[in-house]
Parts: structure tokens; sequence; C-alpha cells
């Protein structure tokens, strides 16, 4: 028995083991503007990030469309634990859902690199999307990639924002 620890001397896999073993179980409620309060069952050491995973799960509302908020103040640290937050059970969050804008409403700030976008599955959208700017031009090779979840590679500029070529080593 090691006695500064008050526990048998064990490998350091075995204290990790039981440090977890001690993480808190709590629940958390999401309250939505709509009334509706779904609760969550997590552990002290969870994360906002997972919450928002579970979120994703039950309400199928993804986590960049979620803000949480603890009171007035966003909780935005994705990677933050409950128990660094200081988060509770019971505790109540407010869910908001954030809209997609329509991609008319799209301005090149909503665009930076890295940002997902979901592409119309429609053709013939996409073929006028090409046919109002002279500049580019439809490929057939570009049907493999319509209704899909992309991520821009070039910011927006004029309106305009880079993907990933959908013909390989094409342009398009």
């Amino acid at each position: 028995m090691d006695g500064r620890l008050g526990r048998q001397k064990a490998t350091s896999s075995d204290y990790v083991e039981i440090a977890s073993d001690r993480a808190e179980t709590i629940s958390v409620v999401a309250g939505l503007l709509s009334g509706t309060e779904e609760t969550f069952e997590l552990t002290s050491q969870s994360t906002i990030r997972q919450l928002k995973s579970m979120i994703c799960e039950r309400l199928g509302h993804r986590p960049p469309a979620q803000k949480l908020l603890l009171d007035d103040t966003a909780l935005c640290h994705n990677d933050s634990s409950f128990a660094d937050l200081k988060i509770s059970s019971g505790t109540v969050f407010s869910l908001l859902i954030l809209q997609p804008k329509l991609g008319s409403e799209l301005t090149d700030a909503d665009m930076p690199v890295g940002t997902t976008v979901k592409l119309t599955d429609s053709e013939h959208e996409a073929r006028k999307a090409f046919d109002e700017h002279a500049a580019y031009r439809w490929d057939d090779g570009m049907r493999s990639i319509l209704g899909t979840d992309q991520v821009v590679v070039e910011a927006g500029k004029d309106g305009v924002f880079g993907l990933r070529e959908a013909v390989r080593k094409s342009g398009f």
C-alpha cells in the first residue's frame, strides 16, 4: 500500500481506470424555444462536443447548427468538459437551432476554407448556377457530387468558392 496515495501500487493505466470510474454521471436538459425539453445522461468528464453529438443523434440537428446557451453565455469551446465548466446534474441549457441560409443569401464571408456545404441534388439548378458565371462551365462528371457534402478549399470571392475537383485532374 502506498501511504501517500491511500491505494495499492498499480500500473499507471490502473490509476487512469480508477480516476475514470469516479466520473460523476449527470443529467442535463436542453430546452428548445418551442418549449420541448430533452434530457441527456453524460458524465462530468463529457464535453460540449459529445453533448452536441448526442443532440444530433436524437434530434437530427448537426452540431454546427446547434448553439448551446447557459444563462446568457454561449458555450463555444467544444472540447471543454462539464467539470471544467462547473456544470452539474440538473443544469438546463437553451438550445438554439440555426437555420441554414439559402444559397442566394450567402455572402463570401460565409464560405471560408474548411466550411462544409451541401450541394443541390438538382442538376438543373447546378447547371443554372454555372450558366450565371461566364468563367465557369458545367462538366457531366460533376453529377457524381450532386447532393453530397463538400468542403470549401478556396474561400469565396465574388460569389464563387472553390471545391475539390469533381473530375480528377480536369480542372472541374
